[in-house]
């Protein structure tokens, strides 16, 4: 938005954040009107107001004419003269911890501003180490196209070849020996119906291109699963260690929820990722002696729901149901919510909800409507 534009501000950027500190180095402006009503100390809401101080913000409680509840309003004024007000729909209720069933939980805010971190809004267990399920392969996809990329090897062109060996079973088992699959369609297999095979194919073709020139001595794939601790090192996953790319179980083979949520984070990120992810259902197409067509499905049943991005399910029967989401809050903040090891495949999602309604409701607010004060 530039000093000219008179169209409504676009509030999904808003954030909520109370690192004073951290806006002032970014080179952020917060506006306060001291004389409304206090917010919360750690809830106070902030605008795109550059250190020009060419845009600026207050944040007030003003009862309406007829004497109803009173509301919170947000000023918006720019340097032209423009100057509205916007009504905050819902003003904070108290923050109540939520309960969940699984070992562990975390809700994360991405910061979408620069020189301002992202917050963590709720976690339980943070550290509590747990086999991470099929949410691997998105360490494994992640990964992959970090290598290619890096070799300078065109993805949209790239394919893996499956054999006997990539062929793990387990989830989206629907690869075989002798398909040929394109790595866009690869991914689509990962994310979706979670296929194991494919996960292991991807793994070993793209280890064959990091010891290209070094020999057939080198296991290829093990040297992708080294690739894969690298990555998840770069990554500031410090308490997890993977020893193969598809997420079945494997003793020595872990992860934790501010690990997972790192890891969440770099893959919104990544549009080979995020364009595939929120699709409840996909085609995919394979090649070679049996050619043909396959109908993909996600396997994680929150995708359908409106504020869903994206995300990854881990299951492991009988104990793990875990899931990793990426989520549109009603204020238009991104947040990333994740549960390792909930007891059940639906309690794992009634863990997610409890998570994200009671952080929406009591920290990660307000949600704002354009409705123009009266004057």
């Amino acid at each position: 938005m530039n000093q000219t534009d008179n169209t409504t501000p676009h509030f999904a950027d808003a954030v909520v954040t109370s690192d004073f500190d951290a806006l002032t180095q970014s080179g952020l402006y917060v506006g306060y009107n001291a004389k409304g009503a206090p917010l919360p100390s750690h809830q106070t809401l902030i605008w795109h107001a550059r250190t020009t101080r060419e845009y600026q913000i207050s944040i007030t409680q003003r009862t309406s004419a007829k004497g109803s509840t009173a509301h919170l309003w947000f000023r918006y004024r720019a340097s032209t003269g423009w100057d509205e007000w916007y009504k905050i729909e819902t003003v904070p209720k108290p923050y109540v911890e939520p309960s969940i069933v699984a070992a562990a939980g975390m809700i994360m805010h991405i910061s979408d501003l620069p020189g301002v971190p992202n917050k963590t809004l709720y976690s339980k267990a943070p550290d509590k180490r747990i086999m991470p399920a099929s949410i691997t392969k998105v360490l494994t996809a992640v990964t992959a196209i970090r290598v290619l990329t890096a070799l300078r090897i065109d993805l949209d062109n790239y394919q893996i070849a499956v054999t006997s060996a990539d062929e793990v079973g387990g989830s989206g088992n629907n690869v075989k020996d002798g398909d040929i699959i394109s790595f866009k369609d690869a991914l689509k297999n990962m994310m979706l119906p979670s296929s194991n095979s494919t996960a292991t194919a991807m793994a070993r073709s793209v280890g064959s291109e990091l010891v290209a020139g070094v020999g057939e001595r080198v296991n290829h794939l093990k040297r992708f699963i080294t690739e894969m601790n690298s990555v998840a090192a770069d990554l500031g996953m410090a308490n997890s260690n993977f020893n193969n790319a598809s997420g079945l179980a494997s003793s020595g083979q872990f992860s934790t929820v501010s690990d997972i949520t790192l890891l969440m984070i770099e893959a919104a990120g990544l549009l080979q990722i995020t364009d595939i992810w929120g699709a409840g259902s996909d085609k995919i197409t394979i090649t070679g002696p049996n050619a043909r067509i396959e109908n993909v499905t996600h396997s994680l049943k929150m995708i359908a729901d409106p504020d869903v991005l994206g995300g990854k399910s881990g299951t492991l029967t009988p104990a793990i149901y875990s899931a990793s989401l990426l989520i549109q809050a009603p204020s238009g903040n991104r947040i990333v919510a994740t549960v390792l090891q909930s007891n059940t495949a639906t309690q794992r999602y009634t863990d997610i909800r409890t998570m994200v309604d009671a952080v929406v409701s009591g920290v990660d607010w307000p949600i704002i409507t354009p409705q123009l004060r009266g004057r």
